[in-house]
């Protein structure tokens, strides 16, 4: 997905929030990182992975400064629009974002989370 050197670098923020909301026309949606990071400098940003599944993939990444720095807690954000997808009539509802703690399924606020039918009785 993300060149494992840019990752590497990749800090944890102080604090660190997830949400995705889906645009009025529902043709794309916008993923938001906020939160807080220990000094100034920080560079937040996502990159995207280019592979074609659903959900799709995306990294945080949180480059810290370099040099000397203000020694306060900043307030960040970082946004990424992208397409929602459709499949089989079914509009994406969750995008998966990586970051150094792991993966998170953030589930993209007005979208319709798919009703998936039970298994018919075999009789």
């Amino acid at each position: 997905m993300t060149d494992a050197r840019e990752l590497g670098q990749s800090v944890k923020p102080y604090q660190l929030n997830y949400s995705a909301i889906l645009d009025k026309d529902g043709k794309r949606f916008t993923v938001h990182a906020t939160g807080l990071n220990r000094t100034g400098g920080y560079r937040p940003f996502f990159q995207v992975d280019p592979a074609l599944i659903l959900p799709p993939q995306v990294d945080f990444i949180n480059i810290p400064p370099t040099g000397i720095t203000n020694e306060m807690i900043t307030h960040f954000h970082a946004e990424l629009t992208m397409v929602a997808a459709s499949v089989l009539g079914q509009q994406q509802w969750s995008v998966v974002v990586h970051d150094t703690e792991g993966q998170h399924i953030v589930e993209i606020e007005g979208a319709k989370r798919p009703e998936i039918d039970p298994l018919p009785n075999a009789n």
